[in-house]
């Protein structure tokens, strides 16, 4: 990784990490219309779920590969119990250790 910039290498010096800037004037400008669009949010979100069903609209513009039929051939495909492991990963700013870059995924489970 020799010829990288932006792989850690060493301690990081966080006066160069970050800059500093004063947005305050920003977001006053703009808390009016977060208000706004907070309250239009919060009032569709307490509206009516739509009971929709399988429909032509699953193969417009896609095919949608989980329609019923489909869904419940490969259900019964399936034997109890199910095994399965789930790794997320993380990808922070700044590297943890020598030799990551920013943003570099990291797995964990």
């Amino acid at each position: 990784m020799g010829g990288l910039r932006n792989v850690r290498n060493g301690a990081l010096d966080l006066e160069e990490l970050f800059t500093r800037q004063d947005v305050t004037a920003k977001v006053k400008a703009i808390q009016d219309e977060v208000k706004k669009e907070l309250a239009r949010q919060k009032k569709m979100l307490n509206g009516k779920q739509p009971d929709i069903d399988i429909g032509a609209w699953c193969d417009d513009p896609y095919s949608c590969d989980f329609k019923k039929s489909g869904l419940k051939a490969f259900l019964k495909k399936l034997s109890y119990p199910i095994y399965f492991l789930d790794f997320e990963t993380f990808m922070g700013t700044m590297p943890l250790c020598d030799g990551m870059c920013p943003y570099q995924q990291i797995p964990f489970q």
